[in-house]
């Protein structure tokens, strides 16, 4: 599908899928933020600044020191920048087509969804949540309106969780995994562990087959780049390291599966029912909230020529009450 016609299949949806959306009132207020705003919402010590590992910080700021959460807040709040016309201009061209076919879904997002800019040097220059807020490196004129409507739809699935976490369960058991205690991880990986500010915790597990053995497994992110090998140059996104770890169950309490004092790992590619079981609709499957936030963009697109159509169509039945 062309960038184009994903445009106009979210024009098509608003007016013929959704009916009477033009009388409906909007799902919620865009703010863009000012830049003392989008610093209140960076300094914010919510449930990802909790989730942190030291590595998270030091890499993030660019440093082989050990970084306090205090002066990891300050330097988020540093970040903050304000919009300009031609960026806030950009952006609602996209709410544009966004909107519309959101009025009448009865989704229950918050009534109030921030806009804010930042340098991007937080967060290796990608666009992610904090609370009620999208977060953007900047908007450029070059990008174009489909990919950025893409993107907030993406964002905003992460956002709609955050506010109903009492979906996930049922929209987690669409790709089969399943609700367990927050992974702790072993010696080894704690001080490599990366934090998502999407997805800030690790406790839905999913069992895949591994030498005729179903065994559960958890997806992780860790940094391939150690506390002592930061450099200036060193990027958060490009240093990211993927895996799935083996989980045994002890008296229903998940810990990491170890082998001669090593986490047993395993890479996504090596293990086929991993894919069978959350389907080939995105590679981006480091997270099952990341896997579901591209299937949620599928809703919304009019592609149906995807490999698992069911997945999309499985989450409209939960979030829309919809069963054709």
């Amino acid at each position: 599908m062309t960038k184009q016609t994903f445009a106009i299949n979210i024009l098509t949806i608003a007016l013929f899928v959704f009916p009477m959306l033009l009388h409906a009132e909007k799902p919620f207020k865009i703010v863009y933020a000012d830049v003392e705003t989008a610093k209140e919402i960076l300094i914010t010590r919510d449930e990802f600044i909790n989730a942190m590992s030291p590595i998270d910080r030091s890499i993030r700021m660019k440093t082989t020191e050990t970084v306090s959460v205090d002066s990891f807040v300050n330097f988020l709040g540093q970040n903050a920048l304000e919009w300009n016309d031609a960026e806030i201009e950009i952006l609602k061209t996209a709410m544009d087509s966004i909107l519309p076919v959101l009025q009448e879904i009865k989704l229950d997002f918050p009534d109030t969804v921030y806009f804010a800019k930042t340098t991007g040097e937080e967060e290796g220059g990608g666009v992610y949540t904090r609370q009620n807020a999208i977060i953007f490196p900047g908007v450029s004129e070059e990008v174009q309106n489909a990919d950025l409507i893409h993107l907030i739809y993406h964002e905003l699935f992460h956002i709609l969780t955050r506010n109903n976490p009492e979906y996930q369960d049922d929209l987690y058991q669409i790709i089969e995994f399943y609700p367990c205690n927050e992974i702790e991880f072993p010696d080894t990986l704690k001080n490599r562990r990366i934090t998502n500010p999407d997805a800030p915790h690790n406790n839905y597990y999913i069992e895949v087959e591994v030498e005729g053995e179903e065994i559960p497994v958890v997806p992780i992110v860790v940094s391939s780049v150690r506390m002592h090998q930061v450099t200036e140059e060193t990027n958060l996104i490009q240093s990211l390291s993927f895996g799935l770890m083996a989980l045994e169950n002890h008296d229903g309490m998940y810990v990491p599966k170890m082998k001669d004092g090593l986490p047993v790992l395993y890479y996504y590619t090596n293990v086929p029912s991993f894919m069978e079981k959350v389907g080939h609709n995105t590679e981006y499957v480091l997270h099952p909230e990341e896997i579901l936030a591209e299937n949620f963009v599928l809703i919304f697109s009019g592609d149906h020529d995807i490999p698992d159509p069911e997945i999309p169509q499985k989450m409209r039945e939960i979030l829309f009450g919809e069963r054709n």
